[in-house]
């Protein structure tokens, strides 16, 4: 799936949160995020004595709903937003997908002002609804059973003033999808759908899925050189090399797209918890932008899962609170296929960003077999990574194509060469 940036937009009264949910029925994979529930959340903590804290409060959820469309464009997941969108919004949400080389799609809903008049007062009146959406003060644990007498209550003109000078049916980022929503029933939701699937489904360019890897313990200086120089070259996701060499690589990578791997616990994954969080720490402070761990495969072979998630919990901490990535190795080789869907499902519990399936110094690396388990057993916010033994165009397509969002490998030129 190609990575994609879906803004469900257009005036309220449109039925975005209605589309948003059918799509998310249909595709999968999607992130939901809503600068609404940020909007919520600061209301009921925070509370508002007059429309200026409101406004301060609206600001300051924008801010919040823009870092976690940032962070889930750094781990490589596709977002769909419900949103009045605007020019407001416009400027950010196009920087982070350039950046991010993500694809927009706007799906902007519009209907005539007597429709939208119509659907605003039922909105309003529905108990359902957040009151601090309503009011022009609100204090957590607020509750007004007589919706009707909302200090937020505009006249039809008024609302054709406020909608017209918004702009909300002119918005446009990306591919743009305009629906006329003025009657539900007339409307081809399963169409749109349909040729929104397809635009996603297009495949990302090979190489940006590819770790360039180079963790040979014999690796030099030179080598190392090389491997960066392919990586700006071929443009692929990073370059991935033992501790040691991180300082440098992010030194040569730092005006480019290209982020600097690492690992942690390599290749045993059996140091202690305080060992790992010292080196995540350190390569961090090195340059370091994801973290690949190995977990502790004796602990978790023995059954000591409560211990196996706490590391990898602690290690998501400190990692997510410098903004990074991390991967978690769980070494495919040494699990049974039940025992494979376990592990999956303890990284995912635990806030990793990927599940890795191998160090490639094991007995066997990857196979689309276990990339497919793997998926299957991870949450919508855990990504699968293919890595080991993965040598041809052919072998890494068929990783993809069971679920892999990332593959780390060091055939990564005869790979996007189809060799």
């Amino acid at each position: 799936m190609k990575k994609t940036l879906l803004l469900m937009a257009g005036s309220p009264g449109t039925g975005k949160s209605y589309f948003d949910r059918m799509i998310r029925e249909k595709i999968s994979g999607l992130v939901e995020l809503s600068i609404d529930v940020e909007k919520e959340y600061l209301y009921d903590k925070y509370g508002f004595s007059n429309l200026d804290e409101k406004e301060m409060l609206d600001y300051e959820a924008l801010q919040l709903y823009l870092e976690k469309v940032k962070t889930e464009m750094e781990k490589g997941n596709s977002i769909i937003s419900d949103y009045p969108f605007s020019l407001k919004q416009w400027g950010t949400l196009k920087r982070l997908s350039d950046k991010f080389e993500y694809q927009d799609i706007s799906v902007v809903l519009t209907a005539d002002i007597d429709t939208l008049y119509e659907r605003q007062i039922k909105r309003d009146l529905d108990p359902e609804r957040h009151l601090g959406h309503l009011m022009n003060h609100y204090q957590p644990g607020d509750v007004l059973k007589d919706r009707s007498k909302a200090d937020i209550k505009p006249t039809k003109e008024e609302l054709k003033n406020f909608l017209t000078g918004k702009k909300y049916d002119d918005f446009s980022l990306g591919k743009v999808f305009k629906v006329d929503v003025s009657d539900f029933s007339k409307v081809d939701y399963k169409g749109i759908i349909d040729k929104i699937s397809e635009i996603m489904q297009s495949h990302e360019p090979l190489n940006s899925f590819i770790d360039h890897t180079l963790l040979k313990p014999d690796a030099t200086k030179t080598d190392v050189e090389n491997m960066i120089n392919e990586a700006k070259e071929y443009k692929f996701c990073s370059v991935m090399v033992n501790p040691f060499w991180v300082e440098y690589v992010s030194s040569q990578l730092k005006d480019t797209n290209v982020k600097t791997a690492t690992v942690i616990g390599f290749p045993l994954g059996a140091n202690t918890t305080t060992v790992k969080e010292f080196e995540l720490e350190n390569a961090i402070q090195n340059g370091a932008d994801e973290l690949d761990m190995v977990m502790n495969i004796g602990m978790f072979k023995a059954g000591n899962y409560t211990y196996v998630g706490n590391e990898i919990k602690t290690l998501a901490r400190l990692a997510h609170g410098s903004k990074r990535i991390l991967k978690v190795i769980i070494e495919t080789s040494f699990l049974t296929d039940e025992e494979k869907a376990k592990a999956a499902e303890i990284v995912s519990n635990n806030g990793a960003d990927f599940v890795k399936t191998s160090t490639g110094f094991s007995s066997k690396g990857a196979s689309a077999h276990d990339v497919a388990i793997l998926k299957k057993n991870v949450g919508p916010n855990t990504l699968v990574k293919a890595s080991g033994g993965i040598h041809s165009y052919t072998e890494a397509m068929e990783m993809i194509k069971n679920g892999a969002s990332r593959l780390g490998t060091s055939q990564s030129i005869s790979i996007v060469n189809k060799k």
